[in-house]
């Protein structure tokens, strides 16, 4: 999957218009793209790995860096077939006598608000917004309530889904906590980001980083 959203995102730069010839010649001298990643806050909860966690921290720092190593040997296999980016010998990585690349970096997280929901994941490396929230729908006037999915097969499997109880979770703000008849471990698994303690999105965002250009 990264070998071929690498070889598609290369592909672009040289299909896109751009509003300046100065952005087209820069873009084009360094060919970045910025592969990212949305559903970890997911993925942790297919784990059952709280996102508060240091495992949780292991883990978002061992997904960044693969898909990174693998964005870089794509671009690798890319510079073979297609030749470097033109500012190649300018770069570190020239200096540093690395291997040659298609591009210059290859990965970053964009927080996916929108085309998260649109998906149906959680947004970029964020824990989760809501287990259920409502959002105003601007066309008829109409509510539309959002839930996650996860979390509603997690509650069929256990007996305790309902309609009511999404109702209740949208109402109480997204968030589990203090609904009767959730068990705790429920509760500590469906954190949303405003029960997240600061400092564990802080732990989280660095160790992606420290697998992402």
């Amino acid at each position: 999957t990264t070998w071929g959203a690498v070889d598609f995102l290369d592909s672009i730069i040289d299909v896109s218009e751009y509003p300046l010839p100065e952005i087209t010649e820069m873009v084009r001298r360094t060919r970045k793209i910025g592969l990212g990643f949305m559903g970890l806050a997911d993925l942790f909860i297919k784990l059952r790995v709280n996102y508060a966690s240091e495992k949780a921290e292991l883990l978002a720092e061992l997904i960044s860096r693969f898909i990174t190593h693998q964005a870089r040997l794509a671009s690798q296999a890319l510079a073979k077939e297609r030749g470097a980016f033109p500012a190649w010998p300018d770069s570190v990585f020239a200096r540093t006598g690395g291997p040659e690349l298609r591009n210059a970096t290859v990965t970053t997280v964009a927080p996916t608000g929108t085309i998260s929901m649109v998906a149906n994941a959680s947004s970029g490396c964020e824990p989760l917004f809501g287990v259920a929230f409502t959002k105003q729908n601007v066309l008829g006037d109409k509510q539309l309530t959002q839930v996650n999915t996860l979390f509603v097969e997690d509650a069929t499997k256990r007996g305790i889904y309902s309609e009511d109880l999404m109702r209740r979770i949208a109402e109480n703000g997204g968030s589990v906590r203090g609904i009767p008849g959730i068990p705790d471990d429920m509760v500590e698994l469906y954190r949303t980001a405003l029960e997240i303690p600061w400092e564990w999105h802080v732990r989280i965002q660095a160790a992606v980083q420290r697998g992402i250009d």
